[in-house]
């Protein structure tokens, strides 16, 4: 058995759950080019997901650097930050239009 014939028998699946849908979408354009070698379709889904992984990990990298942003940040930890703060200050308002004392939140250590 070749790997051809591997990719040629190897079911396409269609699910929106799927971790490798690169390799999935190409495993039906096997038959095209017959004579063309193939990689086994089991190691082009773990390369997929690897590469995948790396990049969410280069991803998560980047986002846990230091960096200067602006009010537009998409990073998680930049939107966490800006809501954590928009939270505190309405605790403020409340706090002084209601009992008309000002709050004052202590940093923790990882608070930037």
């Amino acid at each position: 058995m070749n790997f051809g014939e591997l990719i040629l028998n190897e079911p396409l699946v269609k699910c929106f759950a799927s971790t490798t849908p690169e390799t999935d979408s190409e495993t039906n354009y096997c038959d095209a080019i017959p004579d063309m070698p193939w990689v086994d379709v089991d190691v082009a889904r773990r390369l997929e997901r690897e590469r995948d992984e790396a990049r969410n990990e280069l991803e998560d990298y980047k986002a846990s650097t230091v960096h200067s942003c602006n009010e537009e940040c998409k990073r998680p930890m930049c939107v966490l930050r800006r809501e954590r703060d928009e939270a505190r200050e309405m605790v403020k308002q409340v706090c002084k239009s209601q009992f008309g004392t000002d709050v004052t939140f202590l940093p923790k250590e990882d608070d930037q």
